[in-house]
């Protein structure tokens, strides 16, 4: 059970439509860097209520999981997946009803590459860096067993 853990998941949509979220769930959630995320409460959530769980994470020792997906639909119609990005811990909050909370992820967000429809994500767990070279296309990749080094000319870069 989540609960016995002392865990909280988030589950966000980046790009919100209109077709499918109404405008009091639209929240403002996105990243600001690499490492830091922000994320909008619900609209019940305030520093003097449920929303204290998030500011008091030090003393609580309550533990958070953030999954983000870009959109709620695939450019097919599919439903997209939530990529787990780890661990966050808070930094800093403003604001009621909604709460506006800034987030420090314990592994940065990497930069995703879409080609054709498909997604193309990679995650570092250390510092190495691969460059495109003709000697690395197809490689797999010494942090990640599972995933192959793919390079694809001038991608469209944007962190998740």
């Amino acid at each position: 059970n989540i609960d016995e853990l002392n865990t909280e998941l988030f589950f966000v949509t980046l790009n919100k439509s209109d077709k499918d979220f109404s405008p009091t769930t639209q929240y403002n959630d996105y990243f600001i860097s690499e490492n830091r995320f922000h994320w909008q409460s619900q609209n019940t959530m305030s520093h003097s209520n449920a929303g204290e769980r998030y500011v008091n994470q030090n003393k609580n020792g309550r533990r958070f999981i953030l999954f983000v997906r870009e959109d709620k639909k695939d450019g097919f119609g599919n439903t997209s997946p939530y990529y787990c990005m780890g661990l966050v811990d808070y930094i800093s909050s403003h604001g009621d009803f909604p709460m506006n909370i800034e987030w420090k992820m314990e592994k940065p967000a990497l930069a995703k590459s879409i080609f054709g429809g498909i997604l193309i994500l990679h995650w570092l767990s250390s510092s190495r860096q691969y460059k495109d070279s003709p000697k690395n296309r197809g490689r797999k990749c010494s942090d990640c067993p599972t995933f192959y080094l793919i390079f694809i000319n001038k991608p469209r870069l944007t962190y998740i």
